[in-house]
């Protein structure tokens, strides 16, 4: 039958040094009683100095070799709490776990799981920076980040990541703003209209966007080392349902000049001879976006072949566009000095520039609006076919189209482009 071990008292486990110290002795462990394996372990070094430390010294239940693990010293932790830390232990070693492998782990995973206790606002900028790393638009990255300084962190930017709810997302998405616009008026003239209300209503299209940069931040702290399994995303859509109603948008295209009154405009523009100017006749020819041609280089142009090639990385379908170059287009490129590699200025055009001279001018439209009335007039005048026209705008084709049609009918491109032109230039000198 076992030895019974006799619980000791803290008293008794305090006067061991000074035991020790009458045996001539400088290590000793004895039994604590009151759990299974628990000991008391006493050290005596050279420097005067004395260890007393709680020891859990059990089989290791595969090997059966015997493991010492240090519980903690009788200044740090009292015998109550080392004996109910024992017992736990045993409950683990009777289940065939190693009480030692397995506090090492739980350690481990309370220090993972400490990376990423973590406030939304302290965490959301690293994660935009790798969602928009990459990307063609320069400008986006900024937009993110500025649209979570003004809506997200102002409501939900202390919350730690774990803890960010439904209704946390729901209150960032019906946060009071005020939304202004500049409108015309039945005379033409440009009138203040300023609405109030819900963001997720007043400024749905920017809501979206916001609530799609939330759902990316939290997904990419779920996929943070650890893992966390069974995360439900609270910015999903399934999981909001029918929290944010459907809002009923009024469809807004960008203003156009009527294609009758654009001659006047193109002549009015070839008056001014500065970079904007030439670069706005060019965009007006080519029914392009700004983004194409602000920023047009030198090496894109072939004057023998008559064509520019718009690079895929500023085209918005991502695809290099050959675009056949007018009689007029040329007259305006010969005409401008090479100062670097960059058409119009060094370092190109800004779409500021061209708004302003647009702006100059007093005709309405806007620089995108050029595209409309290029289309209005192709299918009214001349009457062109509308996939051409289509083409002539880089328009991407249907799927199927593209599998057929894989031609993008530069040479009859150009008859299009020419006559819009001509018709830009009629009566007017460059």
């Amino acid at each position: 039958m076992p030895k019974r071990v006799t619980e000791k008292t803290i008293k008794e486990l305090r006067a061991l040094p000074k035991k020790l110290k009458a045996e001539g002795k400088t290590k000793k462990v004895v039994a604590v009683g009151g759990a299974k394996y628990l000991f008391c372990r006493c050290e005596l070094p050279r420097d005067g100095a004395v260890w007393l430390s709680y020891v859990f010294n059990y089989p290791h239940p595969q090997t059966g070799a015997r493991v010492a693990m240090g519980l903690g010293s009788l200044e740090d932790i009292s015998l109550q709490h080392a004996r109910e830390q024992a017992k736990r232990l045993l409950g683990l070693l009777e289940d065939g776990v190693d009480p030692l492998s397995a506090i090492q782990e739980e350690k481990r995973e309370k220090l993972r799981d400490s990376v990423k206790l973590v406030r939304f606002q302290d965490y959301a900028p690293s994660a935009l920076d790798r969602k928009t790393f990459g990307l063609k638009d320069v400008k986006s990255g900024p937009q993110h980040h500025s649209t979570f300084q003004d809506y997200v962190y102002p409501v939900i930017g202390k919350i730690l990541m774990p803890d960010i709810e439904v209704e946390d997302v729901l209150r960032v998405m019906f946060q009071q703003t005020t939304k202004v616009e500049w409108i015309r008026n039945k005379s033409g003239e440009k009138e203040k209209k300023v609405t109030t209300g819900r963001f997720w209503d007043v400024k749905n299209d920017n809501a979206k966007k916001v609530l799609d940069r939330i759902k990316w931040v939290l997904n990419d702290w779920r996929d943070m080392p650890p893992r966390t399994k069974g995360y439900e995303n609270p910015a999903d859509k399934s999981i909001l349902g029918t929290q944010l109603p459907a809002v009923r948008k009024e469809v807004k295209h960008h203003e156009s000049l009527d294609y009758r009154q654009c001659p006047d405009l193109f002549g009015w523009l070839s008056n001014q001879h500065s970079p904007a100017s030439k670069a706005l006749m060019f965009l007006m020819i080519h029914a392009g976006r700004v983004t194409e041609i602000a920023k047009m280089k030198w090496d894109e142009v072939d004057f023998e072949k008559r064509f520019w090639v718009c690079p895929a990385s500023r085209m918005k379908n991502g695809k290099d566009y050959h675009e056949p170059l007018t009689k007029q287009s040329i007259e305006i490129l010969t005409s401008l000095p090479r100062l670097d590699d960059y058409v119009w200025k060094e370092k190109g055009v800004s779409g500021t520039a061209l708004k302003k001279c647009h702006e100059k001018s007093g005709y309405v439209g806007t620089r995108h609006g050029f595209r409309a009335s290029f289309g209005v007039y192709s299918e009214e005048v001349p009457k062109f076919d509308n996939n051409l026209i289509g083409l002539c705008m880089s328009h991407t084709k249907p799927q199927l189209e593209q599998a057929y049609q894989r031609s993008d009918l530069r040479e009859r491109r150009r008859d299009v482009m020419q006559n819009w032109a001509d018709f830009l230039s009629e009566s007017k000198t460059l």
